[in-house]
């Protein structure tokens, strides 16, 4: 007798793997977006931002978009944030690449002064954020003075130091005067400082807790970057906000 042999319905064997793909791909989505939001909120509107900002002499708006942007979970991680250490080897495991970064505020403070020095392996530079945290919250350096010496130090582009330096050298005010959509793009230079990248503005304006901050200055944003890096950028960036708006209104 003949060995009998079922005819394999290869379409729907196609259609189960497809479905079950996009499973896998809704799960990923949700598991970024979950490890993305823990303790986001608790850090961006934590009450001590209003004090850091009257310290330093910044809108408190300029702070929670730094803390947002730079460093989520800023008032809740030891010095490096094990969330987002997870979360970023797994986007760039899947990218196949180096495409997504975890650098907290106490890891870039730790590389102050150190920016051309050669990069270092993650846990060796995990070791040194940590003991940069530790060794000034141990002098008697509180979280405050940590972010504040973060806000009049970090980089931002045309050879400026600090946020008040850069408010005087891209608008001609006071820090203390800047706009909200002005204080953001003052913290987009923290990542692209000489350099504007659509495609990072597009993903940070997509984050709901940062379109709340600079939604009533958005009307603004593209000439913001216009004036700064050209038309060409502007459009782009009125193009995002297009985008944006289209999407918050039919959700």
């Amino acid at each position: 007798m003949k060995d009998l042999v079922l005819p394999i319905d290869s379409s729907r064997n196609g259609l189960t793997d497809s479905v079950s793909g996009r499973a896998v791909q809704r799960f990923g989505a949700f598991a970024y977006w979950l490890a993305a939001s823990i303790g986001e909120a608790a850090s961006v509107r934590n009450p001590a931002n209003a004090a850091v900002a009257s310290d330093v002499g910044v809108p408190e708006y300029l702070v929670q978009l730094v803390i947002a942007i730079e460093d989520k979970r800023y008032w809740l991680h030891p010095g490096i944030d094990p969330i987002g250490a997870v979360r970023a080897s797994w986007m760039n495991l899947r990218s196949k690449g180096c495409r997504q970064g975890a650098s907290t505020i106490p890891e870039q403070i730790a590389k102050f002064g150190r920016m051309n020095s050669p990069r270092r392996p993650v846990i060796d530079r995990c070791t040194r954020a940590t003991r940069s945290m530790l060794s000034r919250l141990g002098a008697g350096n509180s979280r405050k003075q940590v972010l504040a010496m973060y806000l009049r130090n970090v980089y931002l582009g045309r050879s400026c130091y600090g946020f008040h330096g850069a408010a005087w050298e891209y608008f001609g005010v006071d820090a203390s005067r800047i706009s909200e959509g002005q204080a953001l793009f003052l913290v987009d230079r923290v990542a692209s400082p000489n350099r504007c990248r659509t495609g990072r503005v597009r993903n940070v304006l997509k984050r709901a807790i940062v379109y709340e901050v600079v939604k009533g200055d958005l009307h603004a944003i593209p000439n913001i970057y216009a004036s700064i890096f050209g038309s060409r950028v502007g459009d782009e960036i009125r193009s995002v906000l297009s985008e944006l708006r289209y999407d918050n209104t039919h959700r």
